[in-house]
């Protein structure tokens, strides 16, 4: 992992902290985790793959941005040599606003179901 100071997100100076981990890796603090269109584990050549990520945390320890990707090799079912060799994904996102006052109403009864009743 690597650090350094980065740029100001919601008017707060942050330090970014970057580094990558390998897909089994985050398989194995989450095992209902997935590989794209295949809905398989990452396991076996997938296992290697490596996600790049970033987090700008301010001085306070609260995460002002993360970013993530990754690249996929394009094996899909009726890929054509014209088409790209590579799925590059990338996920950003950014947080602002920390400590705001939240009022959330909940949804009218009628419009909602226990979740005891989800199981069933």
């Amino acid at each position: 992992m690597r650090k350094r100071p980065a740029g100001v997100y919601d008017g707060v100076p942050t330090t970014l902290h970057e580094g990558s981990i390998t897909f089994a890796q985050l398989h194995k603090v989450n095992p209902g985790m997935r590989i794209g269109y295949r809905n398989v584990p990452p396991t076996g050549k997938y296992a290697s793959w490596k996600v790049s990520w970033r987090l700008w945390i301010g001085r306070d320890q609260l995460v002002r941005r993360a970013s993530s990707s990754w690249r996929e090799p394009n094996d899909s079912p009726g890929r054509t040599a014209n088409d790209e060799p590579y799925f590059t994904f990338t996920k950003d996102l950014q947080l602002s606003r920390w400590g705001m006052k939240v009022n959330i109403q909940p949804p009218p009864a009628d419009e909602t179901v226990a979740s005891k009743d989800l199981l069933n």
